[in-house]
């Protein structure tokens, strides 16, 4: 049975409104997604038009001068021959240096010296640091002087100097003066700006190389040598306890391998302990002046010595 024209004119234009429909959706859809696209990207330019605009801000905000030609606000230098590393930082005050002020080494990081500045001048404490990072000084600076304790680094971290200014800029007080290794080097004392009492010098190994006596500002050399002693300090490591020939013990029988107590000529206690193989190897060794009287007790351990006792 055929089919009524206006039942197929009716399908068709069903069918044309629903394509219609699909075509209109799929433009809105496409409009919607370039629609987000769009206020994706303007926030993107946004942004990275907020940051170049900030950091030009930060770059023409620095490096300026005053009304008067003169040198204002932040400044920063840089080596323009080692890929424009930093060389110094800091503020001026119309054309004068204020605040702190840093000053870096050659590769632009690390720090060299740090102080601060008033009215171009170095005013207050400072550090300078050697290229590693170590400290090589602090201080004070007031009026272009020292002021206060000054104290002075090796690069390997130890003391070098440390020393007292008056208010004129003179040492004052007890200085010294040490080695790399931590040995005191040179001691001194000043009064007023002047050297007082005596000057010692040492060795590196610690013993001493020259005393000096000061006296009514006049040096008199009271020793020179020459050579450094073998030993640094009075440290006995390598000293073992007196041998025993004939051991006086008042009667009781001395026992190589056990506890004794001897005594010298004057009948006074000398050793006093453990022994191993007839010497002393753990206890004490009394040590009398030419007049008897005792100076020191030697303490031994293992056969060496360890320390001194308490009298």
């Amino acid at each position: 049975m055929a089919i009524k024209l206006p039942i197929i004119s009716k399908c068709k234009q069903y069918l044309c409104y629903k394509l219609s429909t699909i075509e209109f959706i799929t433009r809105q859809k496409n409009v919607i997604l370039l629609s987000n696209n769009y206020r994706k990207m303007r926030h993107f330019c946004c942004l990275f038009l907020f940051l170049f605009l900030g950091n030009c801000a930060f770059v023409f905000a620095q490096n300026q001068r005053d009304e008067q030609g003169k040198k204002d606000g932040k400044w920063i230098y840089v080596n323009k021959s080692k890929n424009n590393a930093k060389t110094e930082e800091g503020q001026y005050s119309h054309g004068r240096k204020e605040g702190v002020w840093i000053k870096y080494h050659a590769d632009g990081k690390s720090v060299k010296l740090k102080g601060t500045y008033k009215n171009n001048r170095p005013q207050g404490s400072y550090s300078r640091y050697y290229s590693n990072g170590v400290i090589r000084e602090q201080g004070l600076f007031e009026n272009n002087k020292y002021q206060g304790e000054l104290t002075r680094y090796h690069k390997n971290g130890q003391l070098a100097y440390r020393g007292q200014f008056n208010v004129s800029g003179e040492e004052m007080g007890v200085i010294k003066y040490y080695y790399p290794n931590g040995q005191l080097e040179i001691e001194y004392t000043k009064i007023n700006g002047k050297l007082a009492d005596k000057l010692t010098s040492y060795y590196p190994n610690g013993s001493i190389k020259q005393q000096l006596n000061i006296v009514g500002g006049k040096i008199e050399v009271i020793k020179i040598i020459d050579k450094p002693t073998a030993n640094i300090n009075p440290v006995f490591e390598d000293e073992y306890p007196p041998k025993i020939t004939n051991p006086i013990t008042k009667g009781v029988r001395f026992i190589p391998f056990g506890y004794n107590k001897i005594y010298n000529s004057n009948d006074e206690i000398w050793q006093d302990g453990d022994f191993k193989e007839g010497r002393l190897y753990d206890g004490k060794v009394y040590v009398y002046d030419k007049n008897g009287i005792l100076k020191k007790v030697k303490v031994f351990k293992g056969g060496k010595f360890h320390s001194y006792s308490q009298l």
